[in-house]
């Protein structure tokens, strides 16, 4: 199954070993990925890789000659397309490459949720592409224009915010991609809840726990502020955490 193989590959590009601000929210909550050197990858891994994208796209490929309207090949090939802009963007700084990539790829599950409707996991990569492309300072934002691209950070986080909600394989994505983007929109009592949530279904994962405090921080300190007003009110009173971090300390050691 193309599924099976994607997975593969999506190990060589997220291995255990990647630097773990490589994957970090402020990925999203900044632009300072553009900044980012190349995640390095052994030539094992980067090989690996290669074989499974090529893999995973030809037996979607084979599928949609058989069937043009095979929704799943279609959706699993915008998939390693996906994975692929990911590559050319973090291993090989191939940026015109990485655009085509995600464009490629949107352009693939635009056409799942035309013959799918109900099938709001492929929106996801529409609701990504929106949003970033969105957010592009504006030498950025002319490139991705010149080829096609034009985004939309409203409509990108409305997407992502019916993927968190109704998705089924890519609802726990959605939830993962929101809080960073919350905290970037100055909108953090909308990313603690999220961070809560995924931090009980997901306990061993660090990531979101070490994320709780820090929407909270940032803005607990400023008068008069949403999140200030929210630590104060009675439901926060179950959060500990919440006060101890909106003074700059974090119980949970990160």
């Amino acid at each position: 199954m193309p599924g099976r193989v994607e997975s593969r590959g999506h190990c060589c590009v997220f291995p255990r070993d990647v630097p773990i601000r490589a994957l970090e929210s402020d990925l999203i909550s900044s632009n300072s990925f553009l900044k980012r050197p190349k995640m390095v990858m052994t030539s094992q891994d980067q090989a690996t890789f290669t074989f499974a994208i090529q893999k995973a796209m030809e037996l979607s490929q084979a599928r949609l000659k058989q069937d043009p309207k095979d929704w799943e090949a279609m959706y699993a090939l915008g998939v390693s397309h996906g994975l692929r802009a990911n590559y050319d963007f973090m291993v090989r700084k191939a940026w015109i490459d990485a655009i085509k990539g995600v464009s490629a790829a949107r352009k693939l599950h635009l056409k799942v949720v035309q013959i799918k409707p109900d099938f709001v996991d492929a929106r996801l990569t529409q609701g990504i592409h929106d949003y970033i492309a969105g957010s592009l300072p504006a030498g950025w934002r002319m490139l991705s224009t010149l080829v096609g691209q034009r985004g939309n950070r409203e409509h990108g986080i409305q997407v992502l915010e019916s993927v968190a909600r109704e998705g089924r394989l890519n609802r726990v994505d959605a939830q993962s991609i929101l809080p960073a983007i919350y905290r970037r929109e100055k909108h953090p009592e909308k990313a603690v809840p999220l961070l809560e949530s995924l931090s009980k279904q997901f306990p061993r994962n660090y990531l979101y726990t070490w994320n709780l405090p820090r929407p909270s921080a940032i803005w607990a300190k400023r008068p008069g502020s949403r999140v200030a007003r929210w630590i104060g009110a009675p439901e926060a009173r179950a959060r500990p955490w919440l006060r101890s971090s909106a003074g700059g300390k974090n119980p949970r050691g990160a």
